[in-house]
């Protein structure tokens, strides 16, 4: 062999294993959404399967001594964050260990003294800060090792999650009725006020409209600039989150117990009545239906022309928001203390109790982990048995290219000891 194949030899074993390096390392990557309700859209639909998780408890932590009202989020590092009834925020491994925890008013004492009740769920920008709402009426900014960067104060509580919009600014509610526009650095750039207090929170559409509800009664479209666009008036308080639907619906519930769909001019297309209040928001499957629970006890499966394929019976209410896999799967809890994976049919796969009822909204890790909080205080993550077709053939991918480059090296050392020869 000639030194320039030698050269070129070399150059094979390089590239073999430093694709080896890189497929080890995005296999054991976790990844998610940066937000309540996976994404800005709030579609709920998560980019990672269920996969074999059989809906086993592998940890739980206790964060709070009254139920856990926030819903977790995964950053792209895999640590997840979720606010407390205690008013703190938590940064938690994917291991189940607190990394930090961090103030995000005045600290309650015990259940009986408590008064807080907040609700906000975490958003995680890409420079890692972390932002969400609090009972002391204030928006905080931490960066990732838990350091206060700033606050925002308003007018009253913030049970609504923050969106991180595509200018960078953060987008919230609040129960003074107003809903915030607000820069990175923490600075007011306009806000809205519409005539009852805001615990919903903002959604936002492709074309960057914004939509949010309003315990006034109206959903209402606003621009980035903060402009109203139109507000539709439903008479059923809006607490929920709206979902925007890839066909450009607005997908949405009420109190009255109401699900209901509006074009993007704020037209209603259809609207479903139910047996009793819905306070969760609706979530998207991967065929475009839409899946929401009310107080009725039923989980339903709506078509997107606004017609019922099937309701799943719990027994008691569902006020947490179902998340659905990218496997179809939807995955979400009830008062009667249980969480639930019903597969698109409304067949169940699995349940397990948590110990308390279930008002958090469950979020999916890559690999297949479910975490929830739960109404015995403490965070929860399900899938016990965590080896999976796709994690054999991870790790037999490394030891095929190992094997290749030593071939490959003994096969160029035997030519090379003959053209010596």
């Amino acid at each position: 062999m000639k030194p320039s194949g030698i050269k070129l030899a070399a150059s094979i074993m390089v590239t073999l294993l430093i694709s080896s390096f890189i497929l080890v390392s995005t296999g054991v990557e976790l990844s998610s959404g940066s937000g309540y309700r996976v994404d800005s859209a709030r579609t709920g639909l998560s980019p990672n399967d269920l996969s074999d998780n059989p809906g086993e408890i592998e940890w739980s932590i206790f964060i709070n001594r009254y139920r856990v009202y926030s819903s977790p989020t995964i950053a792209g590092d895999g640590t997840i964050y979720i606010g407390s009834d205690e008013n703190y925020l938590y940064s938690i491994e994917p291991t189940g260990t607190i990394k930090w925890r961090a103030l995000i008013g005045p600290e309650v004492g015990n259940v009986f003294g408590r008064t807080s009740n907040s609700r906000s769920s975490p958003a995680v920008a890409e420079d890692g800060t972390i932002y969400i709402g609090s009972y002391d009426s204030r928006l905080y900014a931490f960066d990732k090792d838990g350091t206060e960067l700033w606050s925002f104060q308003t007018n009253d509580e913030i049970d609504s999650s923050p969106l991180i919009g595509p200018d960078g600014n953060i987008y919230v509610g609040s129960k003074d009725g107003y809903m915030y526009a607000i820069d990175a650095n923490g600075n007011e750039q306009w806000s809205f006020e519409t005539e009852d207090e805001i615990v919903s929170s903002p959604a936002l559409a492709a074309d960057n409209t914004i939509y949010i509800g309003s315990s006034d009664g109206n959903l209402y479209a606003l621009s980035l600039e903060g402009e109203e666009l139109w507000n539709v008036s439903v008479g059923g308080q809006i607490q929920s989150t709206p979902l925007v639907h890839p066909n450009g619906n607005i997908i949405f519930t009420t109190w009255a117990g109401e699900i209901i769909c509006a074009n993007p001019n704020g037209t209603i297309v259809w609207q479903i009545k139910t047996e009793s209040h819905i306070d969760g928001s609706p979530s998207l499957g991967r065929n475009g239906n839409i899946y929401v629970g009310g107080w009725d006890g039923n989980l339903y499966s709506i078509r997107p022309e606004g017609t019922i394929n099937w309701k799943f019976s719990t027994g008691r209410e569902i006020r947490s928001s179902p998340t659905v896999s990218a496997d179809g799967f939807i995955i979400f809890g009830a008062n009667n203390q249980r969480l639930y994976a019903v597969d698109e049919g409304g067949d169940e796969r699995w349940s397990v109790d948590l110990d308390g009822p279930i008002s958090s909204s469950p979020i999916i890790g890559e690999d297949g982990t479910v975490y929830v909080g739960s109404g015995d205080g403490r965070l929860y993550a399900l899938n016990r048995d965590t080896t999976t077709t796709k994690d054999i053939f991870m790790d037999i991918i490394p030891i095929i290219l190992i094997t290749t480059v030593i071939v490959c090296g003994f096969i160029i050392q035997i030519k090379w000891s003959k053209h010596e020869h």
